[in-house]
């Protein structure tokens, strides 16, 4: 048996196959109140049959590092993944990122190297797709179709067969004006009704002791729409909401539609796990723009204040600049007016822009010999300019730093609402607060953490109206999401040996892979940070386990995306509104 596991079945005894239905940013404060309305029947039925509680994310609630924490059963500081992008080692700059850059072994490895048959469809942070024994369909970090998204690389002809279109995801912001809200609507329908086809034909095409699939309409849906469902939302109106407030709820009845199928699909030994990584509600209009905060409290500086990136939004073009303004200009119009598929092609083809994340332009600017501290304005974190870290760090470490850092919370703890009055920042974490591990240095030195998520951080260098309010601002434009990321995801637990009709408390993401494990007779490596729980057993037997063969780096030392591949990745994040 692989890496000295042991394999806890009796010989001869049928093992237990294991369905997870990942509904991305599903919320129970969303599936109670319709299953109590008798809208939601499928999880109506697994929540009377089976276990169900609050699923807690890791903070800040990020989808790439949710799942990650999940798929490995570690905090982030161990597998080493935060977010889409990271800072490369040794400089200033940020690169996109994908499951290259997770260290340690995956569920479906780990039961791969078992001799357990795997399938993985859509699940986020699968790219490139580990050679398993089994398939492996990767998710949102798959720059395009056009690529080798699938394993083995021959199920990509296959899912051609089957769907002609597939789609990984779909672009929404810029397409959520009147004319457009619909199409969007109707095409988050077909993307996952595709997809339920797909898994459909792939458990019958190939045998499984684990499957895996993600709903990520749910997500979506609730990001671009929650402003038609909630009376309370600032941009709420009631014309719009006769038209599209049932537009989450529509999605949350597809997804129960295919937990029906999925439930069909079982047989009396098989067990089904339901969970999100992270839950959704409102979001405001209201940002923060941290590094304009940093350089009114003296901590950043700016090279030259008249130059393209300062903080009024001022730009000094050369005629280079300008050209590449203007094929800039026409990939927007591209963008906006081409199928899913026609973008991936004719990115292949544009000149190569090199996506650089927005914060990028900023770091070029900052003069980091005057510089104590700088946010990358996309983890909701503060890095201090360690000497010896950085490539031009000033603050030295130890008790410098330290000073540092609680002179920064103190004064964030002092940043108020200019409308209410009220505190803007509940706790500012230590990032040895938050996470444990090798990777610990990838997180923000302080991770920020807004009361009530009333705000959100937001690029300092903007160039729209907005960039010219102080460090608190508002925007105000269509596409902006209404709907934000919250901690309190979902967990469902049905089958053979589950009890029944019971909510337990207190699971988090990184419990779920260690109680798969456990329930299909594995030891769980000693080094995974979540525990088994037992509570959700009817006869919990006590879970054994084995010394992990320590971390598995995954991480490359080339280039983790291509430059044309960058540019698929960040055409796709702008157009979901994760970056700007």
């Amino acid at each position: 048996m692989a890496l000295g596991e042991r394999d806890l079945e009796m010989e001869g005894e049928k093992k237990s196959r294991v369905f997870v239905f990942g509904v991305d940013g599903a919320t129970f404060d969303r599936i109670k109140p319709w299953v109590k309305e008798g809208k939601l029947p499928n999880f109506k039925r697994v929540m009377e049959e089976g276990v169900y509680g609050e699923l807690e994310s890791p903070f800040p609630a990020l989808t790439p590092k949710a799942w990650s924490c999940f798929l490995t059963g570690k905090n982030a500081g161990k597998h080493g993944l935060y977010y889409y992008t990271e800072r490369v080692p040794g400089s200033y700059k940020l690169r996109y990122v994908n499951a290259k850059a997770r260290d340690g072994r995956t569920i479906h490895r780990i039961l791969s190297d078992h001799g357990r048959c795997v399938g993985m469809l859509n699940v986020p942070m699968t790219f490139p797709p580990e050679q398993v024994n089994g398939f492996v369909i990767s998710g949102i970090d798959a720059p395009s179709t056009l690529t080798d998204f699938t394993y083995p690389k021959e199920l990509k002809a296959e899912i051609k067969k089957i769907i002609s279109d597939y789609t990984i995801d779909l672009r929404l912001k810029g397409s959520m004006d009147n004319s457009k809200r619909d199409y969007v609507l109707e095409e988050l329908v077909r993307m996952e009704t595709d997809r339920a086809v797909l898994f459909k034909h792939l458990m019958k095409r190939y045998p499984w002791d684990f499957l895996m699939t993600v709903f990520i309409a749910t997500d979506r849906v609730q990001h671009h729409f929650w402003r038609y469902m909630d009376p309370e939302h600032e941009d709420y109106n009631v014309a719009d909401a006769q038209r599209y407030g049932d537009a989450i709820l529509n999605i949350y009845r597809l997804a129960d539609k295919t937990l029906g199928t999925i439930l069909a699909s079982l047989d009396d030994n098989d067990r089904l796990v339901i969970m999100s990584d992270h839950g959704l509600g409102r979001a405001t209009n209201k940002v923060f723009y941290p590094n304009k905060w940093l350089a009114e409290m003296n901590l950043l500086k700016l090279k030259d204040k008249g130059q393209v990136g300062n903080f009024d939004g001022r730009l000094a073009l050369s005629p280079r600049k300008i050209f590449f303004r203007g094929v800039r200009g026409t990939k927007r119009m591209l963008m906006k007016r081409l199928s899913p598929k026609g973008k991936e092609f004719v990115l292949q083809f544009l000149p190569k822009l090199r996506g650089r994340v927005q914060s990028f332009i900023l770091f070029s600017k900052i003069d980091w010999s005057q510089t104590k501290a700088f946010s990358d304005e996309i983890l909701d974190g503060i890095w201090i300019n360690v000497k010896g870290r950085e490539p031009e760090g000033i603050v030295e470490p130890g008790t410098e730093y330290e000073a540092l850092r609680d002179s920064i919370i103190e004064e964030l703890y002092k940043v108020k609402d200019p409308e209410t009055g009220d505190r803007v920042i509940e706790k500012v974490y230590k990032r040895e607060e938050l996470y444990h591990g090798p990777h610990l240095e990838r997180a923000p030195d302080l991770s920020v953490r807004f009361k009530d998520f009333i705000y959100r951080m937001r690029p300092s260098n903007t160039t729209i109206a907005d960039s010219r309010q102080g460090v608190l601002g508002k925007v105000s434009y269509e596409g902006r999401t209404s709907g934000c990321h919250y901690l309190n995801g979902i967990l469902l637990l049905w089958g053979k040996g589950f009890q029944r009709g019971v909510e337990i408390q207190d699971a988090k993401i990184v419990d779920v892979t260690p109680t798969i494990l456990h329930t299909m007779g594995l030891s769980i490596p000693d080094d995974m940070d979540g525990r088994v729980l037992t509570e959700a057993f009817e006869n919990p037997a006590p879970p054994t386990y084995v010394k992990s063969d320590g971390r598995e780096a995954f991480q490359s030392e080339a280039e983790i995306y291509s430059n044309q591949e960058s540019e698929l990745i960040q055409d796709r994040l702008k157009g979901l509104g994760y970056i700007e």
